[in-house]
């Protein structure tokens, strides 16, 4: 299996997120990663509001987002995820349109799209739109630098 650099590969026996792979995310990404003070926004789904992970990192602060509000609420569904996905889709259409063989439903090429995707969306570029995001989310009050959000 492509091991990528710039991601944390996981599993669980049903597919879904539990508690195991809860954990193990945050012990390999956030706990390494987080600077000594930071604020983690966690939906209320019931893997991620055990209080044991976020102890892990001393200084950060879990603000929860109330059910039902992640639309208008979380910073990346708000103003990110959708520029994601729009650029995952036209991976796929140009593999369709242009008959290309690539499988693009096997683990390997969805786990190297992921890391080309989240190596993309990291590019120092795409700072105002991830600015933007908390912006318009009202967690952050000062109004984000302009940025390109097109192709």
């Amino acid at each position: 299996m492509f091991q990528p650099r710039n991601i944390v590969i996981t599993c669980s026996k049903s597919g879904k997120l539990t508690k195991s792979p809860a954990h193990c995310s945050f012990d390999m990404v956030l706990a390494q990663n987080a600077p000594k003070k930071c604020l983690f926004l966690w939906d209320t789904c019931p893997t991620q509001g055990d209080l044991d992970i976020y102890k892990k990192v001393p200084g950060c602060q879990r603000l929860a987002i109330p059910q039902k509000t992640t639309d208008r609420l979380q910073p990346l569904n708000l103003f990110y995820n959708r520029q994601m996905k729009s650029i995952i889709c036209c991976a796929y259409d140009c593999v369709i349109l242009d008959q290309l063989p690539i499988a693009m439903s096997t683990r390997d090429n969805i786990i190297r799209l992921v890391s080309l995707m989240h190596n993309r969306m990291s590019a120092k570029v795409v700072n105002g739109l991830i600015h933007y995001a908390w912006f318009a989310s009202d967690i952050r009050r000062q109004t984000p630098s302009s940025f390109q959000n097109g192709r």
